[in-house]
């Protein structure tokens, strides 16, 4: 029996460089989330008044959705 498959090489880690491998692998998911954001803020702020949802009971589980999308990925690369 070998153990060769389970053999692990020590890579330099740290918080700084976990961040650059968490941005570069969902570039594209932060950055639909940030025009999300955007989009959040512009209809319930400056939207006109048939677009506009003021209501808080529906922007705050969208606001929740797009939080836990920033967050998910700084999560797991910390742990």
């Amino acid at each position: 029996m070998e153990w060769n498959s389970t053999a692990k090489e020590l890579e330099a880690t740290g918080f700084f460089i976990g961040m650059d491998k968490i941005v570069k692998d969902f570039k594209y998911m932060y950055l639909i989330m940030l025009l999300l954001t955007g989009a959040l803020i512009y209809i319930a702020l400056y939207a006109p008044k048939g677009w506009m949802i003021a209501d808080f009971s529906m922007i705050v589980p969208v606001a929740n959705q797009i939080g836990c999308h920033f967050l998910l990925p700084l999560t797991l690369g910390l742990f």
